[in-house]
């Protein structure tokens, strides 16, 4: 059942002509979800406060923490697991999950928000796609069913809205230049790129990610990687090299890793430090604690290196270096760290990596019992 209040919101979703507000990487959805269901409604609560409040909710980014997070601001909500034919009888909007086309588990997918169905047509905003009119059939295909009712009450309103949005606005337009990623060209020659894709060239395979302190296969992940040794003098003096870079001792560097992406390959949104469910890994070989990402070639299109909290995404040239720290001062993961290799959109791409523990990596039981599993890298 369709509201009329909401019918000029549908009539402008199809025209696409409603400001929404975009994620910047798909772990930012929840965000994004809330914020648009605010402006949707005209509530008058911050995107600062969203940012600051909502993760810090128990079980986020679960939908029970979003329904946490509009009850603590006089929403009342209700929580469902809806039936297809449920659909037609929503009061709109409504916040709903749906899976990703190649999920690998119940917690791959995104919140969208619901705002009406008729015609066997759902309407709903998906913050990383924009407004969508699809057929309810093709919906259902990826749709959980899980389902939030809101509907904001008489104290749902921040106060000293306006002053605080105006800083807000303030802030965005005086924002400091980050130093958080930086990049340092020709720190390899054409030559010596040329030189590292030859040595791992037969040595390619799938490449993996790492889940609780193991290493799996991931569509998150579809690049193929190469680990090249230390026993080579050429790559022995790269680990000198990165290591001057960073004032540290190149026994700290993991083995070097050359990575492949081929046309429509990427590396989803992630971090390259361990979390705490490797809390083991960790305590026995350190914390990954930086990162030298290289690119060894740029005669293809797409696979930038996409920061999305600071907004940096980096292009790739041949030779060039970006550094970046994956944890702060206190040895915990810095949230800015997170970064994507984006999409080769044609030819293929090749990179290769350096990361560095806070412990000694040469001479570890890791290095020397087993292969150094296919960490992460974009």
């Amino acid at each position: 059942m369709l509201e009329d209040s909401l019918l000029d919101v549908i009539s402008d979703c199809t025209s696409e002509s409603l400001q929404w507000i975009p994620q910047s990487y798909t772990g930012d959805n929840p965000l994004a979800v809330v914020k648009n269901l605010f402006r949707v409604h005209h509530i008058k609560i911050t995107d600062t406060t969203i940012e600051t409040q909502l993760p810090k909710m128990v079980g986020y980014p679960s939908l029970g923490a979003i329904k946490r997070f509009l009850e603590s601001w006089d929403f009342t909500t209700l929580g469902l697991k809806l039936t297809p034919e449920q659909l037609m009888d929503l009061t709109y909007p409504a916040l709903t999950f749906i899976y990703e086309d190649d999920a690998e588990d119940d917690n791959d997918g995104q919140f969208v928000l619901l705002v009406g169905c008729q015609a066997k047509q759902i309407y709903y905003l998906h913050p990383g796609q924009g407004w969508q009119v699809v057929p309810i059939t093709s919906f259902l295909d990826t749709w959980s069913g899980k389902t939030l009712l809101v509907k904001p009450g008489a104290n749902s309103i921040e106060p000293d809205y306006e002053q605080k949005r105006q800083a807000e606005i303030l802030y965005q337009k005086n924002r400091p230049v980050q130093t958080k990623v930086t990049i340092h060209d020709n720190f390899l020659t054409p030559e010596e790129c040329q030189r590292l894709m030859a040595m791992a060239e037969p040595l390619y395979k799938r490449s993996l990610v790492m889940r609780k302190g193991e290493t799996h296969l991931s569509n998150k992940r579809t690049s193929f990687s190469a680990d090249l040794l230390r026993d080579n003098g050429f790559v022995s003096s790269l680990y000198q090299r990165g290591a001057t870079l960073l004032n540290t001792q190149p026994e700290y560097f993991e083995t070097l890793q050359c990575a492949t992406y081929q046309t429509n390959q990427e590396f989803r949104h992630h971090y390259d430090a361990l979390d705490e469910n490797s809390q083991n890994e960790i305590e026995s070989y350190g914390q990954r604690v930086s990162t030298i990402l290289l690119y060894l070639n740029d005669h293809f299109v797409g696979g930038q290196t996409h920061f999305p909290k600071l907004d940096v995404q980096v292009e790739p040239q041949i030779g060039r270096a970006v550094v970046f720290h994956n944890v702060d001062a206190e040895g915990q993961i810095d949230p800015d760290s997170i970064h994507a290799g984006l999409p080769v959109l044609e030819g293929t791409k090749t990179i290769a990596t350096l990361w560095l523990r806070d412990k000694v990596w040469v001479n570890s039981t890791k290095q020397n019992n087993k292969p150094l599993r296919s960490a992460i890298a974009a």
